[in-house]
């Protein structure tokens, strides 16, 4: 599909606002290009990232779960990882059902992530992060004591120097465990919801 001239200027602003590290004009740029005339997933990738790199959480979260279900295997790689980004800061950012909610669409990104990729260290630490994050909302909700998250936020890429192998492979089997009981209960006949692709 021909891009309309006002979009290909739209995308080369927008590409050098977000090398400038601002993530805002960069978000508007592309959404101008979107307006344009592309319809390029890359695109609609790099408007949900920029809103992510902008703390505009909300907005890329609804960016890249469109993102995460595009027909590009490599959009689909890449955006379940900063869908999961996004949902893990504003899960932990938010108390109470609403931040359960997003640290559960954490944990749904990145085992996405996670059964493409076995081996994204980065993955592997910030969904042992959001399922940490879960299981401590729901031990103070059931009684125990306040306390806040303490120790180190690392929801950004990097690798988890204390999560064994062993850890690991755990969790990519209850992920697994999970994905199989999703399906056996499907009824016949019924379509398979379209996978939701993994990130990078």
């Amino acid at each position: 599909v021909p891009v309309h001239a006002q979009a290909v200027r739209d995308l080369r602003r927008a590409e050098a606002e977000f090398r400038a590290q601002r993530p805002l004009p960069a978000a508007r740029a592309w959404r101008s290009a979107l307006e344009a005339g592309d319809r390029s997933p890359r695109t609609l990738y790099n408007l949900g990232t920029a809103f992510l790199a902008a703390d505009s959480l909300d907005s890329a979260v609804e960016i890249l779960e469109r993102t995460a279900v595009s027909p590009s295997e490599a959009v689909r790689d890449v955006a379940w990882y900063n869908l999961g980004l996004a949902y893990l800061r504003r899960g932990l950012a938010t108390p109470g059902d609403a931040g359960v909610t997003s640290l559960r669409g954490a944990v749904r990104a990145y085992r996405q992530v996670l059964l493409a990729t076995p081996a994204d260290s980065a993955a592997r630490w910030n969904y042992e992060l959001a399922v940490r994050a879960l299981q401590q909302r729901d031990r103070s909700s059931s009684g125990g004591g306040g306390g806040g998250g303490g120790g180190r936020d690392r929801a950004g890429r990097g690798t988890d120097p204390s999560l064994e192998r062993a850890q690991a492979e755990q969790l990519l089997d209850a992920a697994a465990r999970d994905e199989r009981d999703t399906r056996s209960r499907q009824r016949p006949g019924q379509p398979t919801p379209p996978a939701r692709g993994r990130d990078w």
